[in-house]
């Protein structure tokens, strides 16, 4: 019995309302959930015919690996509410469909957790940096309505999942008075080049 059934089955057991709730609750998750699915199939579907010329051929896939991440990018797209997101996803399936999936399935496994964990304001500070083609001061990076406190916040995490690299430089200041000023850096690291491809390549 999965989880969910697990819990279906206890509202069911609440006095007065819990078969009537199960019902309401349950059979709209479902249904949600399989409409998700179904937007998710006929996009790539449509997509995927104006880059057929491009999709690698079955027998260039591991197909074990192929599988776990079709399963993997399923269980993500039924659940996930926001649309954006889901996009993502369809990004990543139709470019490892171009870029076959075999013996890199821990980094494409990566990237499809990393799109369930990152907000959009995540997926704007990578996309900003990474077209920026060239190392970016922090302070003087901005995205306009956000404040810079929590831009910095996100960038640090950008950095520990190794999608960014950060690096703070001294460089000297001779302006009154001469002395020292830390600039901090940041740039795309090649994994977040790789995330940024796979996640916005359409």
């Amino acid at each position: 019995m999965d989880q969910d059934t697990k819990i279906e089955a206890l509202v069911q057991l609440l006095p007065y309302i819990g078969g009537s709730l199960s019902t309401l609750y349950f059979g709209n998750k479902q249904r949600i959930r399989f409409e998700r699915l179904e937007s998710f199939y006929k996009e790539l579907v449509e997509e995927l015919e104006k880059v057929k010329s491009s999709i690698a051929s079955i027998d260039k896939h591991s197909e074990e690996e192929l599988i776990a991440l079709i399963e993997e990018v399923n269980d993500r797209v039924e659940n996930e509410r926001i649309n954006s997101k889901r996009k993502y996803y369809k990004n990543l399936f139709k470019n490892s469909l171009i870029h076959p999936v075999r013996n890199n399935f821990n980094e494409r496994k990566y990237f499809v957790d990393l799109i369930s964990q990152l907000t959009e304001l995540h997926f704007q500070i990578i996309s900003k940096i990474v077209l920026a083609q060239k190392k970016i001061e922090i302070n003087e990076f901005s995205i306009p309505g956000v404040d810079r406190t929590l831009i910095k916040g996100f960038i640090q995490q950008l950095n520990n999942y190794g999608i960014l690299e950060c690096e703070i430089t001294k460089i000297s200041v001779i302006e009154g008075n001469s002395g020292i000023q830390n600039f901090e850096i940041v740039w795309p690291t090649e994994l977040g080049r790789k995330f940024h491809y796979y996640c916005f390549s359409k």
